[in-house]
């Protein structure tokens, strides 16, 4: 039997209905679900979520794991919380750690001295090693002559050339020479005049036994010697990352001076 003009009319406006509340259902199951920015922001408050977001702004350079040992290696060195240290770094990738300031290394982690002790002079080819700074991460700068060091000072800032009287550190700081002919010595030297200028790597974590681009402070000193004289400085090298204290720790260089 074929339907009246009627009975196709409100078969119509059933299905109209229908389609209507299955619309309005659909819209407030999407309003339920997160964005991406708030999945974000819920993995963030957490350590395995910051590890997850620290990964990912790595490009695949490195996994939660290897920056769970990394930063797992700067809190026992440093006696910082591992989640102090995560928030850090996390803000240091993502550009919200201001720049630093002052004339020397005084201010972020990876180049504050955080004291008040003028360094001095030593041989070209030289370098210090400081603790101190936010989340006492340490410094080290190289002296390029006798009263002067290249050293990159933070974030935000390049490497610069500074006399030795300028670069302030704290009790104990060590000056070091690398066990090596002056020849060798004088090359790292001149190598570390290269990277004056250059950028600061805040992203270090991610990696930094290169010289491309940017550098932090221990990078910088790396550097010098292995560019411009073959010398790998970190003798403990367990992974791709130099550390401050690593440079302090060489078994290729000694101890010159204490800062008193």
């Amino acid at each position: 039997m074929v339907p009246s003009l009627t009975e196709i009319m409100c078969q119509r406006r059933h299905i109209t209905k229908r389609i209507r509340k299955a619309l309005v259902t659909g819209i407030a199951v999407l309003a339920l679900i997160p964005t991406s920015g708030a999945y974000a922001a819920d993995a963030d408050s957490t350590y395995e979520g910051g590890l997850l977001e620290l990964s990912r702004l790595s490009d695949g350079k490195k996994t939660p794991s290897e920056l769970d040992q990394a930063i797992s290696e700067w809190a026992e060195h440093s006696g910082t919380d591992k989640q102090q240290i995560l928030d850090y770094e996390l803000a240091s990738v993502t550009g919200r750690i201001p720049a630093t300031t002052g004339g020397s290394a005084s201010v972020t982690p990876s180049s504050s001295g955080g004291g008040s002790t003028p360094v001095g002079n030593a041989t070209a080819g030289d370098y210090f090693y400081t603790d101190g700074g936010v989340l006492n991460h340490g410094h080290t700068g190289i002296y390029s002559s006798r009263d002067m060091i290249v050293e990159a000072p933070g974030n935000r800032q390049v490497a610069h050339r500074i006399n030795a009287r300028e670069v302030r550190v704290a009790h104990g700081a060590r000056v070091m020479r690398v066990k090596t002919s002056v020849a060798n010595r004088n090359k790292a030297a001149n190598r570390s005049k290269k990277y004056i200028g250059r950028g600061y790597n805040s992203a270090f974590m991610y990696g930094n036994k290169d010289d491309r681009g940017g550098m932090n402070c221990s990078q910088l000193v790396w550097a010098s010697y292995w560019y411009g004289a073959k010398i790998d400085l970190d003798t403990k090298n367990n992974d791709d990352i130099v550390w401050p204290w690593d440079l302090r720790d060489s078994a290729k260089a000694y101890v010159v001076r204490t800062v008193k």
